[in-house]
């Protein structure tokens, strides 16, 4: 019963990180477009979840941006970027003590979240959900994502918002328990 308590609190940490910080982007209580805000945000998310369950926190918009943070292969927090200014790209950058991107890190391919299984089931299912697993984008490992739409005041769809864990990162903590 204790490894299934433990087991059920594991997999609601995304859901739960989605539908508290759903509510700060549609209320528009982090500006998305103000760079410093939007990095301390995703990397603040990340921060405040220490366990090692959490492989990324992102919000792909409804033009195909692509904002969050990610714990890399050494558990760092990273800054993820996907915009104009990568030219469709993901970009990875280190980051500072103030919670803002640093230095470049990785240049991973071109990726539309709009073509990802978290973000399709999320439009499709028009509430929080866990899409099915998929091959992860960067890595060599399968995910699990909760992802739920985020529409701002007026009802207008902005994008989806993801919380994400590898099955490398579940198989660990099984592990452990």
């Amino acid at each position: 019963r204790e490894i299934i308590k433990q087991i059920e609190e594991y997999v609601n940490v995304p859901l739960h990180i989605n539908e508290v910080n759903e509510k700060i982007l549609s209320n528009e209580i982090v500006n998305l477009k103000e760079k410093e805000e939007r990095e301390k945000f995703f990397a603040g998310v990340m921060k405040t979840h220490i366990s090692n369950s959490l492989y990324s926190f992102s919000f792909g918009t409804k033009d195909g941006e692509y904002y969050g943070a990610r714990k890399n292969l050494e558990n760092e927090i990273e800054i993820m970027l996907n915009d104009s200014s990568t030219e469709g790209n993901s970009w990875y950058y280190s980051v500072n003590d103030n919670l803002t991107s640093k230095e470049l890190t990785t240049k991973a391919g071109k990726f539309d979240p709009r073509t990802r299984a978290w973000y399709i089931a999320a439009v499709e299912n028009d509430g929080p959900v866990f899409a099915p697993v998929y091959k992860h984008f960067v890595m060599d490992d399968l995910t699990l994502s909760a992802s739920i739409p985020v529409y701002d005041n007026n009802q207008k769809f902005l994008g989806v918002l993801g919380s994400h864990i590898t099955l490398g990162r579940i198989n660990q903590f099984l592990e452990e328990i």
